[in-house]
């Protein structure tokens, strides 16, 4: 996968995608736009979570909260999902949602797998919307 990141410094690391646009596309006044999912977000691991039983064996990206009138809230995501792909890619840790991210642009529409808390697994449509500064810290 390493061909796929452009930047690497300890977690910190940008896709391909994300870099050509800044190294490519007119920056506008405002700077590189990004896209945002409005979503926070926790590690589905057993380890992270300190509770074994918490998501069996799945890994993936837990949605912790949803921001309210955001595209997640929209498209249908739950507190409580596990996103496990987005736009067929695995998401098998929270940096890896926010790489695949950084990859997209506001207004793009993605497909995210999710496994629901039943166990069921569905795939929403989102259309991204832009990340301002306030909401810097969610995805």
């Amino acid at each position: 996968m390493a061909s796929d990141m452009c930047i690497g410094d300890g977690w910190y690391v940008a896709p391909v995608g994300w870099c050509r646009r800044l190294a490519n596309g007119p920056l506008t006044p405002g700077g590189l736009r990004h896209a945002r999912l409005g979503v926070e977000v926790a590690d589905a691991a057993p380890a992270a979570t300190g509770d074994p039983t918490a998501h069996g064996d799945e890994i993936g990206a837990v949605v912790a909260a949803v921001v309210p009138d955001g595209p997640a809230d929209h498209g249908g995501l739950q507190v409580g999902d596990v996103i496990v792909e987005l736009d067929g890619e695995p998401v098998t840790r929270p940096p890896d949602l926010l790489v695949r991210l950084r990859s997209r642009s506001p207004g793009d529409t993605v497909d995210v797998g999710v496994r629901r808390a039943d166990g069921s697994r569905v795939t929403l449509v989102l259309t991204l919307d832009e990340l301002v500064p306030a909401d810097a810290g969610a995805g």
